[in-house]
């Protein structure tokens, strides 16, 4: 399955009853969708608050989807989330904590981007003792 026929098959699923992924229409849905580099699953996931601030602490709430079952939400043996600055050279001055909640879904506490502009934001999945990264661009104004 290519790269954008995984995607449209996670966002199809996404906003339909639920059957297929385990989410309902009345739970929240993930604002961003990422394929992990090796297409085995997708990263959606949403801040809080939706836009981003400067040098303030925010969460994302983030959902894991395995592309190779349907789409339906997998729970990881462990998930790290990280961003950078590429263009700068430099990371996030605050590392983030994780909270695994049940069936997929993940919330990030204390993200801090403490400066605008572009950051890549990294999800490394550990699942059966391999790491997937997921990478993605925000842009913060």
């Amino acid at each position: 399955m290519d790269r954008l026929h995984l995607l449209l098959c996670v966002l199809l699923l996404s906003w339909t009853s639920g059957c297929q992924t385990g989410i309902t229409m009345g739970d929240a849905m993930p604002g961003n969708l990422i394929i992990a580099n090796d297409d085995s699953l997708v990263v959606g996931w949403s801040a809080r608050p939706s836009a981003i601030p400067v040098n303030e602490f925010f969460e994302l709430d983030v959902w894991l989807f395995d592309s190779e079952s349907t789409m339906r939400l997998m729970q990881a043996d462990a998930l790290q989330v990280d961003a950078s600055m590429p263009q700068h050279r430099h990371g996030m001055n605050h590392r983030p904590t994780v909270i695994s909640l049940e069936g997929g879904r993940y919330l990030v506490q204390d993200m801090l981007f403490h400066m605008p502009g572009e950051w890549q934001m990294y999800f490394d999945v550990e699942v059966g003792g391999t790491i997937h990264r997921a990478e993605g661009t925000v842009r913060i104004d």
